[in-house]
């Protein structure tokens, strides 16, 4: 009895535990499973929430821009004209750059023209020929300059970064056979129609001009300068007058006008600046519904990369605002100088932040137009000289209103200073600040503590010569390093004009020329 009540009692005990067991609190999985559909469904509507907040905020910044007249969007860039195709000078620029681009000797002598005063007799021929070979790319230029419109027709994709703009690639070819051609007219006595040259060279810059891209804006600026490049070769002696061959003197007045009547430039930049800011944002906002990127990717990556698009199209804004409606350089560097820096936590934003593009392309501008001004006062003093027996004005107050209707600002000096003259009788020029914003006197010497060769631009001043004569090239080698070895690459051989041939053939033979050893400046 006692062992039975011994085992009942451990059997009891037995049973205790096992009850106790089965009684311990367990998770239970649908408890589990509860908790994480609602986390899910939490940040499913967290992260639903904070994409539209994003999406919104971008969206109501641009209609907010767009209402004040700015173009933000591709289709804002997007060509909206119905244009007869027979009235479209497009067509006709076109077919003159098929004209152009070719492989021949003549495409060659052309292509030298920029680098040829031409102070080498043994160019002529060549540059002869070339003038006949491309006669049909002329008459094309100009039966272009007769239609009523210029319409590329554009159609901005999205990304605007795959905008093709094939026509800007032959517009530096149809340049040089302009020059080219001018050059051969002067040689030639037809001033007349070398100032239809110097015309079409401007027009051709115009046509680019509302090209929605900043690419397209510094072609423009490319062709504005070549153009104020020949003006200062060529106007020294440009005969002008009544005689057969001379410019007639309305057209020089009218060459002058042009150069001085930047409506068009200007409204060139201002379309690259905001189309710039369009491509910037576009391609960073593209980044969130790029089908390539997959559905999972596109949509918890989006809000973020719709804040990083709005983050950059308020840098642009500020960077655009800065120098919207300065009036001259060095204002618009202050300005531009002023803004804080992106934020490197501004991710996307601060890795493509526009204000040095914007810098770059704004200085260019600046420096375009102080070009313009200073060739069409050249002009104005070579029509001085024809009514003065060949004198110039000892000021340039004598222009105003006759060949001028004021002196113009320079573009590169700030409070409103006009470009300078220099009326000595051996080396008369016109100057403007330059890059520093100084009035250094008209010094052409190389601007500091930079190196390489040194343009017209990287002087002091930028000197406008009013006689013709072959501007010295400075070049300055970069230091050594403390082993002697110098600082920078290379300067590869690119030829020889095709005039040339022994340098040609030198050239062949010779893919690498080392700079300078000398740490003073060399003439060539």
């Amino acid at each position: 009895m006692r062992g039975a009540a011994c085992a009942t009692g451990m059997l009891s005990e037995d049973m205790a535990e096992v009850r106790t067991t089965i009684t311990k609190p367990k998770p239970r999985i649908r408890g589990i499973l509860g908790i994480f559909l609602i986390g899910c469904v939490g940040a499913a509507l967290l992260h639903g929430a904070w994409g539209w907040r994003a999406e919104r905020a971008l969206h109501d910044r641009i209609e907010t821009l767009r209402a004040h007249g700015q173009r933000v969007l591709p289709e804002d860039f997007s060509s909206k004209r119905d244009v007869n195709m027979y009235e479209n000078a497009a067509r006709d620029l076109r077919a003159a750059i098929a004209i152009a681009d070719d492989d021949s000797e003549e495409a060659d002598s052309v292509s030298w023209v920029p680098s040829t005063r031409p102070a080498d007799p043994r160019a002529w021929p060549y540059l002869a020929r070339a003038t006949v070979w491309f006669e049909p790319a002329v008459r094309r230029i100009e039966a272009a300059q007769r239609k009523p419109i210029c319409d590329w027709e554009h159609r901005v994709p999205s990304p605007a970064i795959d905008l093709l703009l094939p026509e800007l690639n032959g517009m530096r070819g149809l340049e040089n056979v302009l020059s080219t051609t001018a050059l051969v007219e002067h040689r030639d006595g037809r001033d007349d129609l070398v100032v239809r040259r110097f015309a079409q060279m401007l027009y051709l810059a115009d046509t680019c001009a509302q090209t929605p891209a900043m690419v397209a804006h510094s072609v423009a600026l490319g062709l504005n300068e070549s153009a104020t490049t020949r003006i200062e070769l060529l106007a020294p002696d440009l005969r002008i007058g009544t005689t057969t061959g001379d410019a007639p003197v309305a057209d020089v007045h009218k060459l002058i006008a042009t150069l001085l009547d930047e409506t068009t430039i200007q409204s060139g930049f201002d379309t690259a600046l905001q189309a710039e800011r369009m491509s910037l944002t576009d391609t960073i906002a593209y980044l969130g519904r790029d089908e390539k990127q997959g559905f999972a990717l596109r949509y918890f990556a989006r809000p973020w990369v719709e804040q990083q698009a709005l983050a950059a199209l308020e840098r642009a804004t500020v960077v655009i605002d800065a120098v919207d409606d300065a009036a001259d350089w060095p204002t618009a560097r202050a300005r531009l100088a002023a803004l804080p820096p992106m934020p490197k936590r501004a991710g996307l934003a601060h890795d493509l932040d526009s204000l040095t593009t914007i810098r770059r392309a704004s200085e260019t501008h600046f420096l375009t137009l102080a070009d313009r001004r200073l060739a069409a006062t050249a002009l104005a003093i070579r029509l001085y000289q024809r009514d003065h027996a060949g004198a110039r004005p000892s000021t340039l107050d004598e222009l105003v209103p006759a060949y001028l209707p004021k002196i113009p600002l320079d573009a590169m000096a700030a409070g409103g200073q006009v470009i300078k003259y220099l009326p000595r009788a051996d080396r008369p020029v016109l100057y403007s600040a330059g890059q520093n914003g100084v009035d250094d006197s008209g010094s052409e010497a190389p601007m500091p503590n930079e190196y390489g060769w040194f343009n017209e631009w990287r002087r002091l001043d930028r000197v406008f010569y009013l006689t013709a004569r072959v501007r010295d090239d400075i070049y300055i080698p970069r230091p050594t390093d403390s082993d002697g070895a110098m600082m920078g690459g290379f300067v590869y051989a690119d030829g020889a004009p095709p005039w040339d041939v022994e340098a040609r053939a030198a050239a062949a033979t010779r893919p690498l020329q080392p700079p300078a050893s000398s740490a003073s400046p060399t003439h060539r």
